[in-house]
C-alpha cells in the first residue's frame, strides 16, 4: 500500500496556499496515486488539483492554525492518510506615515487643527492614539481623546515660530506608530503690516554636487524680508539642506548618486510690526554629471616639395576625434625655421613656402580642436623634406605596398621590391616616417627590410610611411605608405567532449544505451565513428554502426560493476576524435514474493469466501490455483478474487508470482467446519483516530471507540503502544481502553503514535494495529520577568533597563514598550519610558537605604500574557565608612566616643563590639557615635565600663552590603 506522510505549509491572511502534498508520498510499487480530502478544514475551504495538490484557501480574517486530513489510493485496494497543518501568520503590518504640519494662528487666540490631515497608513489611523511627545515651548497644547485634534494655545503676548512633536498609531496587528513635527507660527493681531509674497523657487544643480542659493531672491514684501528668519518646514526627502542664520541662504547636498527631483518648503517673515510670515516650496533638479569630452589624437605628418616650391596639404587627414574635428580651430604653434607656413581659416589646410635656395628638413607644430564640451585641442608635428631641383639624377619612385599578417604574428618584408631607380637604390637610407599606429616596426639598417609586429590582440588595417633614398648625385628620395591587414587566427577545430556514463541492468538481461546523449562537439559529432577501445570485462559489448548506440550484454550469471571505454569523432576539419569510459553495473536479478493471505476458518453455511494476495509488481504474473478440495476459484489471474463451490474440509489453494528471475509460491489453507463444530473469529480492525489538544495540556483518546470487531468482542484489556510518541509522553487505561497523550512542555505541531488491540475470539485471538495523529494547538507561553538589583547615590535619579534581563518567552519577544508599574517605591519616585520601557526611578531628598518597587512586562503573542518581577533599589550615601582602631574615654574630649566617619548615612545600620573570647559586649542599631566603652549586653557587664584591651567590631551598613570588620584598642589612661 501507498505511504502518506504529514505536511506543513504556511500563508498569510486572506492568501491562498498551494501544497504537493504528494511530494513526500511514496508507494512501493510506483502505483500512480489519487488525493481525496476526507476531513477538515475547520477555518478555510480546500480542493485538490491536479490530483495530487491541495489549494486551501483561508476563512476571511482568519489566523492561526488550520488541519485537513486527506487519502491516497493506489488505484489497487491501497490506501494511507496524513494530516495538512497550515499556519496562517497575520498580514505584515505597515507603519504608518507621519508627514510635517505647520499651522499659524494669532498672539493670544487658541486654535485646533487636525495633524492626521496628511498622514496616512494602510490599516487607518487611530485618532485615540494621538499623543504630544516634546514641545510646545512657548505654549500649551492638548490632544483630544476621541477625534486625535490638537488644540494649541501659545503663551499670553508670545509672538513667534513654535514647535511640538506628536506620535500617532494605526489599527494593524501588531501596533506600529510614527511621529512628525508641527511648527506654529504665531503673529502679531495685524493691523497695516501686509505679509510677504513667498514665491516658489526652481534650482538645478548636479549629482554628488552640493549648491547654495538664496529662497528670498524672489519673494518680496513692503517692510523688507527678514533673512534671518528664514526656517526649512519639510524636505529635502533625498538630500540634506541647511539655512545660513544671517543671509538667509539655503545649501543643499543631495544623496551620494541621487539624480532626479527634489523638493522642500521654507518659510520666512518681514520685518513689519506686527511680523508677518508666508511660505514657499523649492523645487531643485539633481542632475547626473555629464561624461567628459575626448580629446581629439593629432597624429604627427610627413610631406615633401622642392626647392623654391610652394606646397599645401592637409594636416587633418591622419586626425581623429569622436566629436568632429573644427579645421578653423587649426593654428601654427612653432615653425618653420626654413620657410614661412600659413593656415587657410577656413578648410585647416597649411600652405608652406621654403626659404629661397633652402634644401633639407623643416618642421613645424600645429595645435587643432574639437567641438566638444569643452572644448579640447591636441598638437602634431609637420616634417616637410624639401628636395633640391633635380637636374641629372632622377628621383626614385617608391610604390605603395601592401601586405598581410596574422593576428599576433611578427613578419618581415622588403619594401624596396617594387620601388625602381635609374641610380640605384639604397636599402641604408630606408626610414619610418610616421607609423604604425596598431605596432611596432623597425628598419634593418643594412638590408631595409621592415619587421612589423601587431599589438596584442589587433586585427585590422594598420598603416605606416618610409622613405628610401638612392644612390645619385645629388641623392634623391621618395616616400610611400604601406598597408597592413592583421587578419585573425583561423579558428581550429576544437575536439569533441565525451562524459562519461555510468548505466545499470538486471542480472543476464542486456541493455541498449546511448554514449553521445551527454557528449558534446560544435561542429557535430558523428554516430558512425563510435567504436569501442577497450572491455568490458565481464560482458559482451557491439555498436549500431549507424546510431552508435551500445548494446552490452552481461556474462550469464555475472553480478557486478563492468567497464568499457569508446571512442568518438566529429564531422571538423581535421576530424578530432575523443574517449569516454561507461560504467555498468549489474545487479542481481529480484525474485518475486508471493503472499497468499492468512488462511481462513469457514463455517459451512459459507459456500463463498473472498481472496486478498499481494500484487504483482511490474514486469511480474501471478496465479491462482487449487491443490486439493473442492474450491473453484472465480478469476485465477487477479490477486483479489472470489471463492465458490465451498464444502466441509479442507481447501488448500497456492498464490505463485513469477517474473524474469524466478518464481515465488505460498499456500493458503479454508478449513470449511459443519455447524456443530462451527466457531469463527472474524478479524476485526483498528481504525486510525485523530485528536487535538492546546499546548501542554493532555488529552485522552478512546481509541477503541471507532474500532469494528463483527463478534464485539474488543478486548480493551490487550491495548498497549506499539509504536510511541515522538513529542509527548501517554498512559494507556487497560479498563476503559484510552490512550492518555501528554505533549512535551511548550511543544505545539503534529506527532502521532500507534496501538495494537486484540479481540477474545473462541478459537484464534485476532490483532491489528491503527495510528493516533495528534495535533498540538500552540498556546502562547508567559515571558518570565526577572528581578532587578541596581544601586544609586543619594539624591542621584536611575534609569533601569528592566526588560534587559526579561528575555526568556519560549515562543515569541519580550515587549520592552509594554513595561508598567504595578506597585510603586515607598522612598522615591518612578516613571516609565513608554517607548524603551526604562524606568526612571528618584529616591526622595536625601533617603539612604533600601527600595522596592513592581513591574509588569508583557509579550507580544496573541492573547497577550505578562509577568511581573521585583526591582531592589539600594541608595548609597556619597562618603567611605571609616571606624577608628583606638578609643580613650577618659574626658579630655579626644577619642572618648567611637565616632564613626558617614555612620548617620546608614539609618538602617547595627554596631556590634566582641571581646577577645568572642562574646559581645556592646551592640546597638542604628549606631548614632555615642559609645565610649561601656558595656550595654549580658546580666553581668552590662552597664559597666570594659577593661583596656584589643576588642573586635562588626559593622553592618544595613544596605545589603557585606558588614565592615575590623579592631579597636581601648585605653582610659
Amino acid at each position: 500500500p501507498p505511504i502518506a506522510i504529514d505536511d506543513t505549509a504556511s500563508t498569510n491572511v486572506g492568501v491562498p496556499v498551494t501544497i504537493n502534498v504528494q511530494a513526500n508520498d511514496t508507494d512501493p510499487d510506483g502505483d500512480p496515486l489519487v488525493t481525496t480530502i476526507i476531513s477538515g478544514p475547520n477555518n478555510g475551504t480546500a480542493i485538490v488539483a491536479n490530483g495530487d495538490s491541495v489549494i486551501y484557501t483561508p476563512n476571511t480574517g482568519f489566523t492561526g492554525v488550520d488541519t485537513l486530513i486527506y487519502i491516497v489510493s493506489d488505484g489497487n485496494g491501497g490506501t494511507d492518510t496524513a494530516i495538512v497543518v497550515i499556519t496562517i501568520d497575520p498580514a505584515v503590518n505597515q507603519c504608518p506615515q507621519s508627514v510635517a504640519d505647520s499651522d499659524t494662528t494669532l498672539v493670544n487666540t487658541t486654535f485646533t487643527f487636525n495633524p492626521l490631515a496628511n498622514d496616512t497608513d494602510d490599516n487607518g489611523l487611530d485618532p485615540s492614539s494621538v499623543l504630544i511627545l516634546s514641545g510646545p515651548l512657548n505654549g500649551v497644547a492638548t490632544a483630544d481623546p476621541v477625534t486625535g485634534q490638537i488644540t494649541y494655545t501659545p503663551n499670553a503676548g508670545f509672538i513667534g515660530i513654535d514647535q511640538l512633536s506628536y506620535k500617532v498609531c494605526d489599527f494593524g496587528v501588531p501596533v506600529c506608530c510614527d511621529s512628525a513635527n508641527v511648527t506654529i507660527v504665531v503673529d502679531s493681531i495685524v493691523i497695516d503690516n501686509l505679509c510677504p509674497d513667498a514665491v516658489a523657487d526652481f534650482d538645478t544643480t548636479l549629482e554628488n554636487t552640493t549648491f547654495t542659493f538664496d529662497p528670498l531672491a524672489n519673494d518680496t514684501d513692503d517692510n523688507g524680508l527678514d533673512p534671518s528668519s528664514v526656517v526649512i518646514l519639510s524636505g529635502p526627502l533625498n538630500g540634506a539642506a541647511t539655512v545660513d542664520l544671517v543671509t538667509g541662504q539655503i545649501t543643499y547636498t543631495p544623496n551620494t548618486g541621487f539624480v532626479g527631483n527634489e523638493q522642500l518648503s521654507y518659510l520666512v517673515c518681514d520685518f513689519g510690526l506686527p511680523v508677518c510670515c508666508d511660505t514657499a516650496i523649492i523645487n531643485i533638479v539633481v542632475d547626473s554629471i555629464p561624461m567628459p569630452n575626448q580629446c581629439p589624437d593629432a597624429v604627427a605628418d610627413f610631406d615633401t616639395t622642392l626647392e623654391n616650391t610652394t606646397l599645401t596639404f592637409d594636416p587633418l587627414t591622419n586626425d581623429t576625434d569622436d566629436n568632429g574635428l573644427d579645421p578653423s580651430s587649426v593654428a601654427i604653434l612653432a615653425g618653420p625655421l626654413n620657410g614661412v607656413a600659413t593656415v587657410n581659416s577656413i578648410t585647416g589646410q597649411i600652405t608652406y613656402t621654403p626659404n629661397a635656395g633652402f634644401v633639407g628638413t623643416d618642421q613645424l607644430s600645429y595645435s587643432v580642436c574639437d567641438f566638444g564640451m569643452p572644448i579640447c585641442c591636441d598638437s602634431a608635428i609637420i616634417t616637410i623634406v624639401v628636395d633640391s631641383i633635380i637636374i641629372g639624377n632622377q628621383c626614385p619612385d617608391a610604390v605603395a605596398d601592401n601586405d598581410t599578417t596574422l593576428e599576433n604574428t611578427t613578419f618581415t618584408f622588403d619594401p624596396l621590391a617594387n620601388d625602381i631607380d635609374d641610380n640605384g637604390l639604397d636599402p641604408s637610407s630606408v626610414v619610418i616616417l610616421s607609423g604604425p599606429i596598431n605596432g611596432v616596426a623597425t628598419v634593418n639598417p643594412v638590408t631595409g627590410q621592415i619587421t612589423y609586429t601587431p599589438n596584442a590582440g589587433f586585427v585590422g588595417n594598420d598603416l605606416l610611411s618610409y622613405r628610401v633614398c638612392d644612390f645619385g648625385l645629388p641623392v634623391c628620395c621618395d616616400s610611400a605608405n604601406i598597408t597592413i591587414v592583421v587578419d585573425s587566427l583561423p579558428i581550429v577545430n576544437q575536439c569533441p567532449q565525451a562524459v562519461s556514463d555510468s548505466d545499470t541492468t538486471l542480472e543476464n538481461t542486456a541493455i541498449t544505451f546511448n554514449p553521445l546523449a551527454n557528449d558534446t562537439d560544435d561542429n557535430g559529432l558523428d554516430s558512425s565513428s563510435v567504436a569501442i577501445i577497450s572491455g568490458p570485462l565481464n560482458g559482451v559489448a557491439t555498436v549500431n554502426p549507424i546510431t552508435g548506440q551500445i548494446t552490452y550484454t552481461p556474462n550469464s550469471g555475472f553480478i557486478g560493476n563492468d567497464q568499457l571505454s569508446y571512442l568518438v569523432c566529429d564531422f571538423g576539419l581535421p576530424v578530432c576524435c575523443d574517449t569516454a569510459n561507461v560504467i555498468l553495473t549489474v545487479l542481481s536479478c529480484p525474485l518475486p514474493i508471493a503472499n497468499a493471505g492468512a488462511d481462513q476458518l469457514l463455517c459451512d453455511t459459507i459456500t463463498t469466501t473472498s481472496l486478498s494476495a499481494n500484487a504483482p509488481g511490474a514486469g511480474e504474473n501471478g496465479v491462482w490455483s487449487v491443490i486439493s478440495g473442492n474450491a473453484m476459484i472465480v478469476d485465477t489471474n487477479s490477486a483479489t478474487t472470489l471463492v465458490t463451490g465451498l464444502s466441509t474440509g479442507s481447501n488448500t489453494l497456492v498464490w505463485t508470482i513469477s517474473n524474469q528471475c524466478g518464481i515465488s509460491t505460498d499456500t493458503l489453507v479454508l478449513n470449511v467446519l459443519d455447524t456443530i463444530n462451527c466457531c469463527i473469529n472474524l478479524p476485526l480492525s483498528a481504525i486510525d483516530d485523530t485528536a487535538s489538544m492546546a499546548e501542554d495540556t493532555p488529552v485522552t483518546i478512546f481509541v477503541l471507540s471507532n474500532d469494528i470487531d463483527p463478534e464485539g468482542k474488543i478486548d480493551a484489556s490487550s491495548l498497549v503502544v506499539v509504536d510511541a510518541p515522538a513529542k509527548g509522553n501517554y498512559t494507556v487505561d487497560n479498563i476503559l481502553g484510552t490512550v492518555t497523550y501528554i505533549p512535551e512542555v511548550n511543544y505545539f505541531g503534529v506527532d502521532s503514535f500507534t496501538y495494537s488491540v486484540c479481540d477474545t475470539g473462541c478459537l484464534v485471538v485476532n490483532c491489528d494495529t491503527a495510528t493516533v495523529r495528534l495535533l498540538v494547538n500552540s498556546v502562547n507561553d508567559c515571558p518570565t520577568a526577572m528581578d532587578d538589583s541596581v544601586t544609586t547615590d543619594k539624591n542621584i535619579a536611575i534609569d533601569i533597563n528592566v526588560a534587559a534581563n526579561d528575555t526568556f518567552d519560549v515562543d515569541g519577544f519580550v515587549d520592552s514598550t509594554s513595561v508598567s508599574i504595578v506597585s510603586f517605591p515607598s522612598n522615591g519616585i518612578a516613571s516609565v519610558d513608554n517607548f524603551t520601557g526604562q524606568i526612571s526611578y528618584i529616591p526622595f531628598f536625601d533617603f539612604l537605604g533600601p527600595d522596592t518597587l513592581v513591574y509588569l512586562i508583557c509579550d507580544d503573542g496573541i492573547p497577550i500574557c505578562c509577568d511581573t518581577a521585583t526591582v531592589f533599589i539600594k541608595v548609597a550615601g556619597d562618603c567611605d565608612v571609616c571606624v577608628p582602631q583606638c578609643l580613650s574615654p577618659n574626658g579630655d574630649l579626644i577619642g572618648d566616643v567611637l565616632e564613626i566617619k558617614c555612620a548617620e548615612e546608614y539609618p538602617e545600620n547595627e554596631l556590634r563590639i566582641f571581646n577577645r573570647w568572642g562574646n559581645c559586649v556592646y551592640e546597638m542599631a542604628g549606631y548614632d557615635n555615642t559609645w565610649d566603652g561601656t558595656s550595654n549586653t549580658g546580666p553581668v557587664l552590662n552597664g559597666k565600663e570594659l577593661h583596656d584591651g584589643t576588642y573586635y567590631y562588626e559593622f553592618d551598613k544595613g544596605d545589603g552590603s557585606e558588614p565592615i570588620n575590623g579592631f579597636i584598642l581601648l585605653k582610659r589612661k
